[in-house]
């Protein structure tokens, strides 16, 4: 039964092909939320997945169970959850050439939800463009759990999924639903949100993925505006090969490297006083003591590099090499260790936060 709270606002909205979801407006907190509900009680184990798979996901990717209603003999009915009003990213590929930093905070977005669900335990199992909204705040959410997998030796009998989302490994009998599809599922929302399905590489158009063609990159339709190592982590996500794509854990923090490129800063300092900053503003620097030793850093947006070394020269009292990149702090030494004029400076490097 449903609260007096509750006041229906007169809006269906189609949801998937077993039930429909309802607006409508909760009078005593003052919002609008979601009702969902089967047409079939016979499908009511998808509320009750979803029931489970919320409870256990508390992500500020993934939208919010409020409540649950039941019917007169108490049975779960349906459940209220948090209503996005916020943009879907159906034609973002329209957006994405002119604001690849929006994709890659969509995508990271996206990466974090499913990175608390795995956490809990939880296989989205339906992971689809279609399924990702933001709120109004622009907080980009994931929903529908309703035929998520809550633990990790679930065998499906009916290979429930969506076509172009579902990994190879889907297509055939007992399979055993896993992390692994959604991180290829992953995948393809990166290729949606870049362009739409009809330039989508022939691979994943074959049923099942991979079976007919072999997958060419999606450099091929990104236009050149990603960098190459974040190319290659999606390529990965598609691997046919379940053992050989990459995990959420990878994922996110590679993300997020790019989301705060030039955004860092690294401070020399020599007893107790700054000597060098570097940032996006000075990149580069010489440290040179003469006559013990030199040695030239760059920050490329990424990282901070060694560019050039001579002499006497120690990073943490080890002898650095040329394309070394310095630790997140370390000490650097100038002189040799038998000499007592040698000259010590620290390297601290800030850790910014992503900024969505």
């Amino acid at each position: 039964m449903m609260a007096n709270r509750y006041v229906d606002v007169g809006e269906d909205l189609q949801f998937g092909g077993f039930g429909e979801v309802r607006l409508l407006h909760d009078n005593f907190l003052g919002r609008k939320i979601l009702c969902k509900s089967m047409s079939n009680p016979d499908n009511n184990d998808q509320l009750y997945n979803e029931i489970i798979a919320l409870s256990k996901a508390r992500s500020r990717h993934v939208v919010e169970i409020y409540d649950v209603l039941f019917d007169q003999n108490r049975n779960v009915s349906g459940i209220i959850i948090e209503y996005l009003d916020g943009r879907d990213f159906s034609k973002f590929y329209l957006e994405y050439e002119n604001n690849p930093e929006e994709f890659l905070k969509i995508l990271f977005q996206i990466a974090s939800g499913l990175y608390d669900l795995h956490q809990a335990g939880i296989t989205h199992r339906d992971m689809k463009l279609e399924n990702i909204k933001a709120s109004n705040a622009g907080v980009v959410k994931i929903f529908d759990f309703g035929i998520s997998a809550i633990t990790d030796d679930y065998i499906t009998k009916n290979n429930r999924g969506t076509l172009i989302y579902a990994a190879p490994e889907l297509y055939f009998e007992n399979a055993r639903i896993s992390r692994e599809m959604d991180i290829y599922a992953f995948g393809i929302i990166a290729w949606n949100l870049v362009t739409t399905q009809n330039n989508f590489d022939r691979a994943l158009l074959d049923t099942p993925p991979h079976s007919k063609h072999k997958y060419q990159s999606i450099a091929h339709v990104c236009k050149n505006k990603l960098p190459e190592e974040i190319i290659n982590l999606i390529d990965a996500t598609l691997c046919p090969n379940p053992a050989n794509r990459p995990t959420i854990e990878e994922i996110v923090p590679l993300l997020a490297k790019y989301l705060v490129i030039h955004k860092h800063k690294g401070i020399f300092t020599e007893n107790a006083r700054n000597v060098y900053e570097l940032s996006s503003v000075q990149k580069g620097v010489k440290l040179k003591i003469a006559p013990l030793g030199e040695i030239d850093i760059y920050y490329d947006g990424l990282e901070f590099k060694i560019t050039y070394v001579d002499g006497d020269v120690f990073i943490n009292n080890m002898r650095p090499n040329v394309n070394t990149v310095l630790p997140n702090s370390c000490l650097l030494t100038f002189g040799a260790p038998h000499l007592r004029n040698r000259r010590f400076m620290t390297f601290s490097s800030s850790h910014p936060e992503v900024v969505l």
